[in-house]
């Protein structure tokens, strides 16, 4: 679990899509005054340098974020106002990609003075480098911890308006069931917390297994959101990825359906995929 380093897929599809739920999620919490509760399952490093030899090696968010920039004229307004901030972080002027934030760092951006944010990462690297990017905000707090554990603390009452991001790196089968467990753990302390789970598409058999569970774990809504740039393949890598939504704002389904298939033309044209269907539908 602690051999994974983000910085090697930062800014790709499955990063893309991640990042444009989240906002979605969190525009539609910061609507009304009240609080939002935001925690990060497993956090990463928070700011991504793509000018790093991490990020060269492998040069993933040439095809995610990259293409989404340079097809952004014709890009659905919520995939618009994400691109908007990216092309504001520093040393993306003029057209450049050199910078990027994860999920704790857009959420720091995202979310308001009244809100706070819990982030976890175990990682021996990431962790001071999480804390290094998000700064001395009183808003946060970064614990070096296990983020599934963490988060039975926290999304408990009295806490109402609340987001759990779950995105681990599933390297070991044991994630998935950890995944599941805790998804049940939250879902009877917290009912109306909204849940965001990512997963990879390596291996069509896991994935639906890992849906499956998560279903029967929670009574809440469930939406599935899914993108692949390739058919699936035993053996070719991750060929997709999906955004799975416990509690989703009614808003994000209208949204993703335009969405979804802007990002399959633009990140996939030949072999794209995109899936946006309601597990258990909203009542």
């Amino acid at each position: 679990m602690l051999s994974y380093q983000h910085a090697y897929h930062a800014g790709n599809h499955a990063d893309l899509l991640k990042h444009l739920v989240l906002r979605e999620v969190l525009a539609y919490l910061t609507k009304k005054p009240a609080p939002v509760t935001y925690v990060d399952s497993h956090a990463g490093e928070g700011a991504y340098d793509l000018s790093s030899p991490l990020a060269q090696r492998l040069r993933e968010f040439e095809g995610g974020v990259g293409a989404a920039l340079r097809a952004s004229s014709k890009a659905p307004a919520p995939v618009r106002a994400f691109l908007d901030d990216v092309q504001a972080l520093p040393g993306n002027k003029g057209g450049a990609l050199r910078a990027l934030l994860g999920s704790p760092g857009w959420a720091q951006r995202w979310l308001r003075e009244q809100d706070r944010l819990f982030l976890f990462e175990q990682h021996p690297q990431a962790f001071p480098a999480l804390q290094a990017a998000l700064g001395k905000d009183p808003r946060v707090t970064v614990q070096r911890a296990d983020g599934f554990a963490g988060a039975l603390s926290i999304l408990r009452a009295p806490t109402k308006r609340a987001l759990w991001l779950l995105d681990p790196a599933y390297e070991r089968r044991e994630e998935d069931q950890e995944v599941i467990r805790r998804v049940r753990q939250v879902s009877r302390q917290l009912p109306g917390a909204v849940l965001a789970i990512w997963y990879p598409v390596v291996d069509r058999a896991r994935t639906e297994a890992l849906l499956e569970g998560v279903l029967e774990a929670t009574a809440a809504p469930l939406l599935k959101l899914e993108l692949s740039i390739a058919p699936d393949h035993p053996g070719r890598g991750m060929t997709g990825s999906g955004m799975l939504v416990a509690n989703p704002p009614y808003t994000l389904a209208e949204s993703f359906a335009e969405v979804l298939p802007w990002l399959m033309d633009t990140l996939a044209p030949a072999q794209g995929a995109g899936m946006l269907r309601w597990l258990r539908p909203a009542p």
